[in-house]
């Protein structure tokens, strides 16, 4: 028990958010950790779609189908190049992949935008947990840099995305949104 004190005062201190399985006595409930791969961002030939990113500074989605992919990604086809525009259908069939994006200044090479912290869920609601590294160079154009994990397919209702220890977003699946800001299915895929 004195360790999970030390653990939660620590959290406390670098202003990192508990799974809400973890109540304010330190007692633990159904929070477990999940298994989750990173897709890089050279593995297709694809980039994010335009959005408001004045009204939302980020994106978040949970992309559960092709179709849903198509709606965040554009294929972006390069002479030379013979990679897949998506990830292959079959997917799907056991994982999902959560995506954040940000449109950035174009980073230093040597910037890692991106970082998984950890990926927990408590029931039926998941929890992203990443560092953000927003570059701060003056570069003369603008990217949408994005996250993209993979995680296994389950059912959750919510999930929650914690950036730099503060909640930034969330997605309310149990309502039917999948992304934020709404991005459009085709009208043949819906």
């Amino acid at each position: 028990m004195r360790t999970l004190g030390m653990i939660i005062a620590l959290a406390a201190i670098l202003q990192i958010p508990l799974v809400s399985g973890i109540d304010d006595t330190g007692n633990a409930s159904r929070a477990k950790h999940i298994s989750y791969r990173i897709l890089q961002d050279g593995d297709f030939q694809s980039f994010i779609k335009n959005w408001d990113d004045k009204k939302y500074p980020a994106l978040y989605a949970l992309i559960r189908t092709p179709a849903q992919w198509d709606a965040i990604f554009h294929p972006a086809a390069v002479m030379g190049q013979n990679r897949p525009f998506g990830p292959d259908a079959k997917i799907y069939e056991n994982e999902q992949i959560i995506i954040v994006a940000h449109v950035i200044p174009a980073p230093d090479a040597n910037l890692t935008v991106y970082n998984v912290r950890q990926v927990v869920a408590d029931n039926e609601v998941l929890v992203l947990y990443y560092r953000f590294n927003n570059p701060e160079n003056a570069a003369s154009f603008t990217i949408k840099s994005h996250l993209a994990v993979v995680i296994p397919k389950s059912g959750y209702k919510r999930i929650v995305f914690i950036e730099n220890g503060r909640q930034t977003g969330i997605l309310d699946l149990a309502s039917g949104q999948w992304s934020v800001p709404a991005m459009e299915l085709s009208s043949k895929e819906q």
